[in-house]
């Protein structure tokens, strides 16, 4: 039965990214997500990246951030007591992004606490910091 469950919800995560493949970036595809479809696709993200994520209850989307290497989209995961995670979906060819638990956000170019959005006139500039779990995403 849960196998089946994997099976329809990667199936529906397919069927969205397909949809919103004219989006620049895989941040601005999730932002273009559903409700239930961006909860879905982060709690996979936070899964793979290492941490346990059952499901995610929260998704949030804190904002953008100008670095070297283009434009990052930060988003934050809450998967229950303790368990809040930021996302940075860097706007790179390979689509790569970065998990991290919310407390080392700012050590990767978050200029504000998880859950609070980035003030309009102070967007952070994006470090690429060693010590967290990175997946790589790209289109089939």
């Amino acid at each position: 039965m849960k196998h089946s469950i994997a099976i329809c919800t990667l199936a529906a995560l397919c069927a969205t990214w397909t949809s919103t493949a004219g989006a620049a970036g895989l941040g601005e595809r999730v932002a273009a997500m559903s409700e239930k479809g961006r909860r879905a696709f982060m709690a996979v993200l936070v899964n793979q990246s290492g941490f346990k994520c059952p499901t995610v209850q929260r998704a949030f989307h804190q904002g953008e951030s100008d670095g070297t290497a283009g434009t990052s989209t930060f988003w934050n995961a809450s998967c229950g007591p303790r368990a809040d995670y930021a996302i940075v979906f860097h706007n790179d060819k390979g689509n790569s992004t970065r998990v991290v638990k919310c407390d080392q956000a700012q050590f990767h170019g978050a200029s504000a606490p998880c859950f609070k959005k980035f003030a309009a006139d102070s967007r952070p500039t994006a470090e690429r910091a060693g010590g967290s779990a990175v997946a790589s995403l790209s289109r089939p």
